[in-house]
């Protein structure tokens, strides 16, 4: 039997062990709240999930710290008084620790985003 290991699985293995579980982690507790035919890509150096050609979610580890996308700035903008220890820069949403995010509001901002996209 051969396993063909998607985009995301081979992003995540590429990545040092501490970043990798923040990213799996923020990964699955997305994917679970996603349609069961979302697609995934790494475009960019981030972790994207898609439906219907439509971005619905990414993240990306960089050197220091974290980014997550979040393509509908009017969402984001929305959550991100209340998403934890994170900044905005450039459109992205900066955190350095898992334990900055609180994954309530990240929840929530997804469960939006995904019923935008999807409607």
């Amino acid at each position: 039997m051969t396993f063909i290991s998607s985009p995301i699985t081979n992003y995540v293995r590429n990545l040092d062990s501490t970043k990798a579980q923040v990213v799996r982690t923020v990964l699955e507790f997305v994917k679970k709240r996603l349609p069961a035919d979302t697609e995934e890509l790494v475009k960019l150096d981030t972790a994207t999930y898609f439906h219907h050609n439509k971005d619905i979610f990414g993240i990306a580890a960089r050197k220091s710290y974290f980014q997550l996308y979040i393509p509908d700035k009017d969402v984001m903008n929305k959550y991100i008084p209340d998403l934890g220890d994170v900044d905005l820069d450039n459109g992205r949403i900066k955190f350095k620790h898992l334990e900055d995010l609180k994954m309530d509001i990240l929840g929530n901002m997804i469960d939006e985003m995904r019923d935008r996209i999807i409607q």
